[in-house]
Order: C-alpha cells, then sequence, then structure tokens
C-alpha cells in the first residue's frame, strides 16, 4: 500500500509528549491549536511574561498548515511503500 507522509514527519526529531490536562489550570490566555499560528502567539505571549496554555487534540504541527503543504513547504511530500 503506497502511503503519502510529508517531509516534515520524516525529518523532525521525535516530539515530546506531555500529560493531559486533569485538573483545573489558570493561564492569562488559552490557545486552542498547536500549529504555526498558535504556536508563535504561545511563544511571543510567554516571551513577554504571559502565562499560555496551549491546548491541542493531536500532535503539535499535525492541522492544515503544517502538513497540508498549504503555507511553508509546498512540494515536500514524499511517497513510502508501507
Amino acid at each position: 500500500m503506497l502511503q503519502e507522509q510529508c517531509l516534515w514527519n520524516m525529518t523532525a526529531p521525535n516530539i515530546d509528549t506531555y500529560r493531559q490536562l486533569s485538573s483545573d489550570t489558570q493561564a492569562t490566555i488559552c490557545i486552542i491549536g498547536g500549529g504555526y499560528t498558535g504556536l508563535s502567539a504561545a511563544i511571543h505571549l510567554a516571551e513577554k511574561g504571559v502565562k499560555v496554555i496551549l491546548l491541542e487534540s493531536k500532535t503539535i504541527g499535525s492541522g492544515g498548515s503544517g502538513k497540508s503543504v498549504g503555507l511553508v513547504n509546498a512540494g515536500t511530500w514524499a511517497r513510502l511503500m508501507t
């Protein structure tokens, strides 16, 4: 079976996993979505001292901007035999 994967998945280091929220947590800003925009917003706010929580239901970068080749890595798809 031929399976498509993006170059990012094939070359990026393994992503750390983080624990699931299991209690009330407080932050000044809650960002939903760990794509490029969400990550950028979280980093910039945190650098300014804002307490930020970023929520992602899957893997960081797994959304449209991270894997659909729509914004950052146009043309970097590879085909793998599995």
